[in-house]
């Protein structure tokens, strides 16, 4: 009789420690995956800061003029511009496909599904961009967009400015709720997403403290660009 409680004994104990065990490897994985997911965060804020400076220099070489080449092919005074958000764009789309990709649950798969729509917002974003500076191009033909304070940016279309407006909030929300969650309560409560959309940019508004030190589009010596 003593030799079958013994055993019980040694059985509920062994079901202890591994039950501690799992729940032991569970903790360390989430906080490895909170982790991540800070990182990606913390990727998303660097690009949307370049997203707003992006825009308001866009928005000032188009004030100035760009020179025309046709309507398939941009100078480098603007092609340097759409190769950088070319590139953000596949950025987006890399940090987009690795967070689908990654295994989560409860709170951290909340968090996991929110970056993944905020990358989609921004995506979409500066989709809208891409698409106004290019059409503003070709129907100033590249000649100097005239300044007019309190009008919207020339960067993006006319017919895209509502959406634009949506898709700001949106990420806003995103931004402010994942840094809570990854940062703590009070942790750039007050993010805001800048981009110009109702309000253009002032022509000598600068830009380096827009940048932030992040790496900026390079313009002057490159060579045309196609965007057929």
């Amino acid at each position: 009789m003593s030799t079958f409680y013994g055993t019980i004994s040694a059985i509920a104990a062994s079901t202890v420690i591994a039950a501690f065990l799992l729940s032991a490897w569970k903790g360390w994985q989430n906080r490895q995956r909170r982790q991540r997911l800070w990182e990606h965060l913390h990727r998303l804020v660097r690009l949307d800061r370049r997203l707003v400076a992006l825009v308001v220099e866009v928005d000032q070489a188009l004030g100035r003029g760009v020179g025309w080449i046709d309507r398939d092919t941009v100078p480098p005074a603007l092609g340097g511009y759409v190769i950088y958000l070319q590139a953000l764009i596949a950025e987006l789309e890399i940090t987009a496909a690795d967070l689908s990709a990654m295994e989560a649950n409860g709170a951290v798969e909340r968090i996991r599904s929110d970056l993944v729509l905020l990358a989609q917002r921004l995506r979409e974003a500066m989709n809208m961009y891409l698409t106004g500076m290019l059409a503003t191009y070709r129907q100033s033909c590249g000649v100097p967009v005239a300044y007019r304070p309190r009008s919207c940016t020339v960067v993006l279309r006319a017919e895209d400015v509502t959406r634009a407006r949506e898709l700001r909030l949106q990420a806003r929300l995103l931004f402010r709720t994942l840094l809570r969650r990854l940062r703590g309560e009070h942790f750039w409560n007050d993010y805001e997403c800048e981009w110009p959309i109702e309000v253009r940019p002032s022509a000598d508004m600068g830009t380096a403290e827009l940048w932030r030190g992040e790496p900026q589009a390079m313009t002057s010596s490159l060579s045309p660009v196609t965007t057929r």
